[in-house]
């Protein structure tokens, strides 16, 4: 075989190998939630601000895997998602607030 019909080859597969990988980038199934139609919420009362709003936020998915279940209960894929902190008599109360969201395998 000849370095031209060698280069051939070489260009018939990179071409190939990027008509596979547009294929593949279109065939990809988007991520699909289901999510309940009205929001949870939960509180927390602490010195910090910081640590008021992760506690509020670690209320909520406690409350919500209670009511509803572990797959329910991740603030990552909530809907609406919310966190309202404000200081009262020297410690912050933050409020969580979201619509809990199922991941659905299309």
């Amino acid at each position: 075989m000849n370095k031209f019909a060698i280069r051939n080859i070489l260009q018939a597969a990179a071409i190939v190998g990027i008509a596979t990988v547009a294929m593949s980038a279109t065939t990809t199934p988007s991520l699909a939630y289901a999510c309940k139609a009205y929001p949870e919420q939960a509180d927390a009362y602490l010195k910090t601000k910081f640590a008021a709003r992760a506690k509020a936020v670690k209320n909520w998915s406690y409350k919500t895997k209670n009511k509803y279940g572990v797959a329910w209960s991740v603030w990552d894929i909530a809907k609406d998602k919310s966190v309202n902190c404000k200081k009262v008599s020297g410690k912050w109360t933050c409020e969580a607030k979201a619509k809990p969201c199922l991941y659905v395998v299309p």
